[in-house]
C-alpha cells in the first residue's frame, strides 16, 4: 500500500525560495507512489496544527523546509506516537545533516519515504517547547537574532555574516547554570545544549552529542574576547573548538541558565528559533521521536 503523507510546507523557508520550489516538489512526487496531500504553512503558527490534523487522518508528516519546520511538527508527532519525514529545503538542515541526508540532492529524500527505515532519536524540551537539535544562548542567539531580518542570505553565508555583524557589539554575559546539580556562576560567550552535532548550517557545535544517548550535551564558552571568539570561529565547522581552555562539555538530563546580569535580556532559541529570553529549563526524558531516514544511515 503506498504511504500516506502530509507535506507541509513551509513557503518562508531559505529566505522564502522554497516558495518557488513547490512545482518541483509536486513532480517529483508524482513520480513516487506515494499517496500524498501537500499543505502549504499560512503562518509561523500553523504547522503544528496541521501536524495535528495529519496525525488525526493517520497520515506520516513530512516537513519539507529546515529545522524550524521540523522543531515546529516534531512536538505533535512525538505526542501522537507518529512518524516524520524530512524533505531537506532550509537554510541549515542540520537534522537532515546528522540523519545522512544528502543535502546536494534534496529531492532524493522522497525515496525515502517510500522504502527508507526509521529510527527512534531523543528529543529535548526548551521551556516546554520540543527541540531536535540545538538550543542556546548567548552569542549564537544574538546572531540569529539578526539572521532572521535577512532575506537576501541563506544557509552558511547568511551564519557566517550574522556572526561577523554580532561580533562588532559583543561583550560576554554573566549567567548562571545548573546541569543535574553541579552549577556554575560565570561570564560566558555563549551556552549551546545540543541533542545533536550540527546548528548554523554544519557548525559542529556539540560533536559529543548523541541523539539516542538519553542526554544533552552542553557546551559552554567562557569569557572570550571578539578577537578570541572570531579566531575560535573556524574551529566550530570541525569540532574543535572544544580544545580550547575556554570551553567546556558536559553532558546533563536538566538543565537551568539563567542570567545574572543587569544588561539586555538574553533571547534563546532552539532548532535555530528564536522563542524568548532567559531563563530556560531544558530537559531530555524518555521521549522519542519516530524519525524516517536513508537506507545508508545509522538505525537504534
Amino acid at each position: 500500500m503506498a504511504p500516506r503523507v502530509t507535506v507541509i510546507v513551509n513557503p518562508a523557508a531559505k529566505g522564502g525560495r522554497v516558495r518557488a520550489l513547490l512545482p518541483e516538489l509536486r513532480r517529483h512526487i508524482d513520480q513516487s507512489g506515494i499517496d500524498y496531500h501537500i499543505a502549504v504553512s499560512p503562518a509561523p503558527d500553523a504547522p503544528a496544527d496541521l501536524a495535528r490534523e495529519a496525525l488525526s487522518d493517520g497520515r506520516t508528516v513530512i516537513a519539507a523546509g529546515g529545522d524550524g519546520l521540523i522543531g515546529a511538527v516534531a512536538g505533535p508527532v512525538v505526542d501522537c506516537g507518529g512518524t516524520l519525514g524530512i524533505v531537506p529545503l532550509g537554510s541549515g538542515n542540520d537534522l537532515a545533516r546528522d540523519l545522512g541526508y544528502d543535502l546536494s540532492a534534496p529531492f532524493e529524500a522522497i525515496s525515502a519515504i517510500e522504502s527508507g527505515r526509521t529510527l527512534n532519536m531523543d528529543v529535548g524540551r526548551a521551556n516546554g517547547h520540543v527541540f531536535c537539535t540545538v538550543a542556546g544562548t548567548g552569542f549564537d542567539a544574538m546572531a540569529a537574532a539578526w539572521a532572521r531580518s535577512v532575506s537576501y542570505l541563506s544557509g552558511n553565508p547568511l551564519y557566517v555574516a550574522a556572526v561577523l555583524r554580532t561580533l562588532a557589539r559583543f561583550r560576554p554575559r554573566q549567567v548562571h547554570i545548573d546541569v543535574d546539580g553541579r552549577t556554575l556562576d560565570v561570564p560566558v560567550a555563549f551556552v549551546a545544549i545540543g541533542n545533536t552535532r550540527y546548528y548554523g548550517g554544519g557548525m559542529q557545535i556539540a560533536p559529543r552529542a548523541d541523539y539516542q544517548d538519553g542526554l544533552l550535551n552542553v557546551v559552554i564558552a567562557g569569557k572570550i574576547g571578539r578577537i578570541g571568539l572570531l579566531r575560535a570561529f573556524p574551529k566550530v565547522y570541525s569540532g574543535r573548538h572544544l580544545d580550547l581552555d575556554v570551553v567546556t562539555s558536559i553532558q546533563g538530563r536538566r538543565i537551568l541558565i539563567e542570567q545574572r546580569d543587569r544588561g539586555p535580556k538574553l533571547p534563546w532559541m532552539a532548532d535555530g528559533e528564536l522563542y524568548g529570553t532567559l531563563p530556560l529549563e531544558l530537559t531530555v526524558n524518555n521521549e522519542t521521536l519516530r524519525v524516517i531516514v536513508p537506507n545508508s544511515a545509522k538505525l537504534a
